[in-house]
């Protein structure tokens, strides 16, 4: 059991969760029926986290300060779809509290999730509860009211994990459009896979080295393409649509 988490512990738990979310990415894609039915809630938060690997891929970063810095920034840049944006606003939260501590322990990461949940929160103009805001939210209250200075690192995950299961499930009863599909939220499952994975690194359940070294040969370098650049050669978009005729008159259109 770890009473303090390094920085070499939170890249390879960060990655766990990243391992797992990928095994799972179609299972949350079906269970997107809000707030739009269009099937890419894991694709999107898989996108998302992709893009922090790609920022700490690297052996060079050693305290849970810097892992948490350039990951958040990576996931805020890697963001997509909704539950993408929400997911890189949760680990900015978290960024605010962990990017001042060289290693940390249970009440580190309770105040951490704490701004986590803040952060996300306030990012959302109309947050809605059900969803991964819910999830994340009373996973976090749950963990930080049952833990204590003597709590390990394992503590904290446990009851964060306990929680959000219940709140993942209770999300069908939060939200109409969920009953009616009898589905959970997707962006939650998403979520609790993430967590999950990254439990499941720390503990040694779950290993990533293999994982790591074949994401990296993929992984996008997102400075390629600054400020400064000279793009020679444009390149066009192509799309197909298709107009459902009992909202828009074609003709019309």
């Amino acid at each position: 059991m770890n009473k303090r988490l390094d920085g070499k512990q939170f890249a390879k738990m960060l990655l766990g969760g990243i391992s797992l979310l990928s095994e799972h990415v179609a299972e949350v894609n079906d269970l997107n029926v809000f707030p739009v039915p269009d099937g890419d809630t894991g694709t999107n938060m898989m996108k998302t986290m992709q893009g922090g690997l790609a920022e700490i891929a690297s052996d060079k970063f050693e305290s849970v300060a810097e892992i948490s810095r350039y990951f958040a920034h990576g996931v805020l840049l890697g963001a997509r779809g909704n539950s993408g944006v929400i997911l890189s606003q949760i680990f900015a939260g978290i960024n605010e509290e962990l990017s001042k501590h060289e290693t940390v322990d249970a009440l580190i990461l309770a105040a951490a999730f704490g701004c986590g949940t803040r952060r996300a929160y306030g990012s959302v103009q109309n947050p809605t509860e059900g969803t991964i805001l819910t999830v994340f939210r009373e996973a976090t209250e749950y963990a930080a009211a049952n833990i204590n200075a003597d709590s390990t690192v394992e503590d904290f995950f446990n009851l964060h994990i306990h929680q959000a299961k219940i709140s993942l499930r209770r999300t069908k009863e939060i939200l109409p459009a969920l009953m009616e599909a009898d589905v959970v939220d997707s962006g939650g499952a998403g979520y609790l896979y993430i967590i999950l994975g990254m439990y499941q690194a720390l503990t040694g359940e779950r290993q990533v080295s293999d994982y790591a070294a074949a994401e990296e040969k993929h992984a996008p370098n997102i400075n390629a393409f600054t400020r400064d650049s000279v793009l020679e050669f444009g390149y066009c978009t192509e799309f197909l649509l298709r107009l459902t005729s009992n909202k828009v008159d074609p003709d019309a259109f």
